[in-house]
């Protein structure tokens, strides 16, 4: 019932935006407990067909070949001690990084800017840069396909999606403001 007055107080599209923002959650908590399998990271209102969507490096909000990415990150990342990182090359959706094997021979691999934290800090940075709808719900989308279509460890994962509803949240909130203070 106090929902239903609640949400009854509300606009069509705030309406909506509440209706959508708490179908997230709801899916989020049932995902957390176990009782949905989720493998894709979208809703109806977000959903677009898939030549039209781009990564976050591909729509131009991530720029990774630009960061100056050190050993210990690339250690970090890849789990190994920082004297068997040689060097560190970044590329434009990937990075290449020199290192010395078990057997002190150096090795080359390419490695996805996923796996390191500055992709992580990157991204929430991105997000958090959005002030207002207009500009959060195109960057909501690209999350939601760089997540859906690109392998990222977990935690990585669960942070930036976490820091896109918080975010949207926020904006929501401060949206309403500005309209009951106008």
């Amino acid at each position: 019932m106090y929902q239903q007055i609640y949400l009854s107080c509300l606009t069509g599209e705030d309406l909506a935006d509440t209706i959508l923002i708490t179908l997230k959650l709801l899916i989020l908590m049932k995902t957390d407990l176990g009782e949905i399998a989720m493998t894709k990271r979208r809703n109806l209102k977000t959903h677009k067909p898939s030549h039209t969507r781009q990564s976050l490096t591909a729509s131009g909000w991530l720029k990774p070949q630009r960061w100056q990415i050190s050993k210990k990150e690339a250690a970090e990342a890849l789990r190994m001690p920082v004297n068997r990182i040689v060097k560190v090359y970044p590329k434009q959706h990937q990075v290449i990084v020199v290192y010395l094997n078990k057997k002190g021979q150096k090795c080359s691999s390419f490695f996805s800017y996923r796996l390191f934290a500055r992709w992580q800090q990157e991204a929430i940075a991105a997000i958090a840069s959005c002030r207002n709808q207009q500009i959060l719900a195109p960057l909501e989308v690209i999350v939601q396909y760089d997540l859906e279509h690109f392998k990222y460890p977990v935690a990585i994962a669960d942070a930036i999606w976490e820091a896109l509803l918080n975010h949207i949240r926020q904006v929501i909130r401060e949206q309403r403001l500005s309209l009951a203070c106008a």
